[in-house]
């Protein structure tokens, strides 16, 4: 009989025997994985064996009849019958082991091209890296949409991967960037007091203004956007709109009090000052949180007679500093002049520019000689003023001395007074929270420059529960809790501190401490911009890349800096065409890991603005608005 049967482990059996009672004469295992399989020959056995007989049931059998046996002698007694003895059941006979024949199953499709499979899945994942790093992780335009020069793109906000709000001077709508659709839009009413056309601020005037993306006729100053909770909050002249971001439905319309001098908004809520027919200034401020507008009168201080010669400036030209920041006034009253010039003190060796015979080993020395005399040194204001910080909507009021011009930050948590050398926080209330000395004084240009929206620009920031100030020659990073300074890090010319969760980034110039003394130390000689990274625990510098940006933002895992501005050759080139040399806008995504540029993306132009919401990176311009995004794994 052969039997042929599967192994539990898959293995296929096969093999010759003679069973013995319906069942197999020896145990028997498999010869793969080693396990009895003597109950499946049994099962084996017993169906071979049904199956016979079945196929003899079936069959047409012959019946044979035999005749009894004859009778006994009729005299003779019947003879008795012989007892039946059985014989003993043959003891169970061992039948010699027998090979058994395994018959194994064919090697797969895998099995017989494992090699060839793993040498395409080998050379895939290179090709697909190899376009990954060239092509699928460059920045691509996911949209873009252009506008005419009387209705410009006057502010552009990306909320997330997909909706972008946009405010000209007559809509506000919220558009998705994937159907190029708008989901809502809304009317604007414009202020009638448009100004004229703004003269270009050039050399050479264009001839070309047409075709230019960043030309607009006119200026819209009194039209301008905020984001603000769930509303974006736009202000049409003398009316506060409040739009609601989901639907853009008009939710509230305020009325400004005319003349609308100016309007400070920052992440809280939106100051108007208005002034009143009685000269009091009429202070207006809507609360984002709440979307409610309080009023409070301020009587502007008046600006005492003095004799100062002509040309003067500074703190003799204008002995009253009054700043309006959130919801403070500041007044600032001189007391005492103290005004130091920072320009190098002559070296008394005779000049090199006015030797009568100039040569050719002179020539470094007449240059820095050159550059030295032309240079724009800053001045270090260390003069007495009465500061007094007024709270119009609310707060406790503060007043004393301090040495150096004063300049007031609203942070998010914190405001600060900062002057001279000296930095002192308040709470929102008005109560003093702690006080922390500088190295330098501020740099000439975050002393009398205006402030941005959020304070851009400023000479503070707050990130990651630190106030960082920037001085004339240091960063540093204050505790907004206690005013314990966590490290301070020597640099001439930041202009930006960016925090992430593992790191912070400082926009700043190569300048060296010789450019510190200078109104813009990006003037020296050889100085380039200049991104640092470094560690928020301890101050010290990870890594830092030039020229790549003197801009940063950071969103999720990714890394930007960009910088615009014109080139030398740019600059001859047009001097030479009497044209104006348009600037150039380098945008890079940066390795965090050591500052490499993984991309960097050109585009002609100073963009108004550009935003970043993970791999979606909006660039703003007056005429153009561009999307752009690529790929991530």
């Amino acid at each position: 009989m052969t039997l042929k049967f599967d192994c539990q482990c898959g293995t296929r059996i096969g093999f010759d025997v003679e069973p013995e009672e319906g069942r197999m004469p020896t145990a028997l295992d498999c010869p793969s994985c080693g396990a009895d399989i003597t109950a499946l020959a049994d099962r084996e056995i017993a169906a071979q064996l049904a199956m016979a007989t079945a196929q003899a049931t079936a069959r047409p059998s012959m019946r044979i009849v035999r005749s009894a046996e004859p009778a006994a002698a009729e005299t003779g007694s019947p003879a008795p019958a012989a007892p039946v003895q059985s014989e003993p059941a043959p003891a169970p006979r061992t039948a010699p082991s027998k090979p058994v024949r395994t018959e194994s199953k064919p090697p797969g499709f895998l099995a017989r091209n494992a090699v060839s499979l793993v040498g395409l899945v080998v050379v895939g994942a290179i090709g697909f890296w190899i376009w990954f790093a060239l092509v699928g992780s460059r920045p691509r335009p996911v949209f873009h949409l252009e506008t005419t020069a009387a209705a410009p793109f006057l502010d552009a906000r990306l909320l997330d991967s997909e909706r972008l709000l946009i405010l000209t001077p007559n809509r506000i709508s919220l558009r998705n960037i994937v159907t190029d659709t708008d989901l809502w839009g809304a009317e604007v009413q414009a202020p009638e007091h448009r100004k004229a056309t703004a003269p270009k601020e050039a050399r050479y005037a264009r001839s070309d203004e047409a075709e230019d993306p960043d030309f607009v006729a006119g200026t819209f100053e009194g039209i301008r956007m905020r984001i603000g909770g769930k509303s974006a909050w736009v202000r049409a002249g003398a009316k506060l709109l409040q739009f609601d971001l989901g639907t853009g439905r008009k939710v509230s319309e305020t009325a400004l009090p005319e003349p609308v001098l100016q309007d400070r908004p920052d992440a809280a809520g939106w100051l108007f000052v208005s002034q009143a027919p009685d000269g009091q200034q009429v202070l207006t401020r809507m609360d984002f949180a709440t979307a409610k507008a309080s009023t409070a009168r301020f009587v502007p201080p008046v600006n005492p007679a003095i004799q100062y010669g002509e040309g003067d400036t500074g703190p003799h030209a204008n002995p009253m500093v009054v700043q309006l920041e959130g919801t403070v006034a500041l007044q600032g009253r001189l007391l005492e002049v103290s005004i130091a010039s920072l320009r190098p003190a002559d070296t008394g060796k005779p000049s090199v520019i006015e030797k009568e015979n100039l040569r050719a080993s002179d020539s470094d020395a007449a240059g820095a000689e050159f550059m030295r005399n032309n240079q724009d040194y800053a001045t270090e204001d260390l003069s007495k003023y009465e500061v007094t910080l007024r709270r119009p909507f609310g707060g406790t009021p503060w007043k004393g001395t301090v040495a150096g011009h004063p300049v007031f930050v609203t942070l998010p948590s914190v405001d600060l007074l900062i002057a001279g050398k000296a930095v002192i926080a308040f709470d929102h209330a008005g109560t003093k929270l702690w006080q922390a000395v500088m190295g330098n004084t501020l740099s000439q240009r975050h002393q009398f420059v205006g402030y941005g929206d959020d304070g851009e620009g400023g000479p503070a920031f707050e990130s990651g529960g630190r106030a960082y100030v920037i001085d004339r020659g240091t960063v540093h990073a204050f505790s907004l809790r206690t005013g314990d300074p966590a490290w301070r890090l020597p640099t001439v010319g930041a202009s930006e501190v960016v925090q992430s969760d593992k790191a912070v980034y400082i926009a700043t110039t190569s300048a060296g401490p010789e450019a510190m003394n200078l109104a813009d130390p990006r003037s020296g000689r050889g100085v380039r911009p200049l991104l640092l990274c470094v560690d928020p625990a301890n101050g010290a510098v990870r890594w830092q890349a030039e020229w790549l940006a003197d801009h940063a933002a950071v969103s999720g895992p990714f890394v930007y800096g960009w910088r615009a501005g014109t080139s030398a050759l740019d600059e001859m080139a047009a001097s030479m065409n009497q044209t104006t040399a348009r600037s150039m806008l380098h945008l890079s995504r940066l390795d965090p890991s050591n500052g490499r540029a993984d991309w960097t993306w050109h585009r002609s132009g100073t963009p108004r603005s550009v935003e970043a919401v993970g791999n979606r990176i909006l660039v703003h311009r007056a005429r153009e608005l561009t999307v752009l995004g690529f790929r991530t794994f």
